[in-house]
């Protein structure tokens, strides 16, 4: 596993952030034939203060459903509420040229552009329905793994930040995202560890993952560390993007030789003895740059889509503080105060 670990270090550890990732990236990516353990879904969140709601929602052709989640009165967590929504489909399609998919006549995603997706869909047996335009504000971010087909994440970020317009409804109250909807939308694929996948008890594969949705002219950040498998479980791969407003893109990440600290502040232990951490700190440095990101709760619910990986997602609606500092100058290169956005906590089932 040594020499497994050795191998990504050597594949990825210059993390040049300067790539432009086309729409050809958030098309279908996993291999023709894939076989056991290979999963892939596209992952969309949006949060309008002006309505106080938000959602998360993850189309999954593999396992021929979509979760969605809804996030009322998202601001106050006297009132919040999350609502879990589901739907399985016979067969859905999947364009191989981008992230255009088809679920049925009403449901899927459709490429207007390089920077436009139109997401739309229907659940009548729940009272749903949406209809959302993201626009992407900036620019995409990529994390690929192979650890020489033990683990292989492929992880694209197109949208770490977009404004979102449209609306979603649900048992006749309408939630209108025109004001000021921002929102986030990845990809995820490749070969992604489900606990019990090895024999022996070896893996031990979680993950954690943030985003902050500045929209136009905004903060765009995103972050994520995962634990490896094995006898390394104890080491975790962290990765962060930040897109500054001014176009400034920085990348930090331990497979870069960088510092990257995942600090939680807070738990809540839940019924099953669970705990999830509801206040998170992240600290970063580089050789050009020093970041601090802290984020807290306000409205959390379990993933439903969490099961296909062996694990208990908690997806959190959380509020963000961030500062980007260029270490030479003590420029400050990016902030965001107060700025919602969404969190995961996970954690071996």
């Amino acid at each position: 596993m040594l020499l497994l670990a050795g191998a990504a270090l050597g594949q990825i550890f210059s993390c040049d952030d300067s790539t432009t990732w086309s729409s050809s990236f958030d098309g279908r990516q996993n291999p023709a034939g894939a076989g056991a353990g290979y999963v892939e879904w596209w992952f969309f969140t949006a949060y309008s203060a002006s309505a106080d709601t938000g959602y998360a929602m993850t189309y999954d052709p593999a396992r021929k459903s979509i979760d969605f989640m809804l996030y009322e009165h998202a601001a106050d967590p006297a009132l919040a509420r999350v609502v879990n929504l589901g739907k399985s489909y016979a067969a859905p399609s999947v364009g191989p040229a981008n992230a255009t998919q088809t679920f049925d006549a009403a449901t899927g995603v459709t490429v207007l552009d390089e920077s436009t997706y139109a997401i739309r869909g229907a659940m009548p047996e729940h009272g749903l329905e949406w209809s959302l335009k993201y626009t992407q504000a900036a620019a995409a971010a990529r994390e690929h793994v192979d650890l020489l087909g033990v683990i292989a994440l492929d992880w694209i970020s197109y949208m770490p930040s977009a404004v979102v317009s449209g609306y979603v409804a649900v048992n006749g109250t309408r939630y209108d995202f025109d004001a000021d909807g921002v929102g986030y939308h990845d990809h995820n694929s490749g070969k992604w560890p489900k606990l019990g996948d090895d024999a022996n008890g070896l893996i031990s594969f979680d993950y954690k993952w943030g985003s902050i949705n500045g929209g136009a002219g905004g903060v765009g950040g995103v972050y994520g560390a995962y634990l490896l498998p094995g006898p390394l479980k104890s080491v975790s791969v962290d990765y962060v993007f930040v897109r500054a407003p001014g176009g400034e893109r920085v990348e930090f990440g331990t497979l870069c030789g960088h510092h990257v600290t995942f600090t939680p502040l807070r738990f809540v232990t839940h019924a099953d003895g669970r705990k999830e951490a509801t206040a998170v700190s992240i600290a970063a440095t580089s050789p050009k740059y020093e970041l601090r990101w802290t984020h807290e709760m306000r409205s959390s619910a379990a993933n439903p889509g969490g099961a296909g990986l062996g694990l208990v997602v908690y997806e959190q609606l959380s509020v963000h503080n961030l500062t980007l500092t260029e270490k030479a100058t003590g420029r400050t290169a990016a902030a965001a105060s107060g700025v919602f956005g969404f969190t995961e906590w996970s954690g071996p089932a």
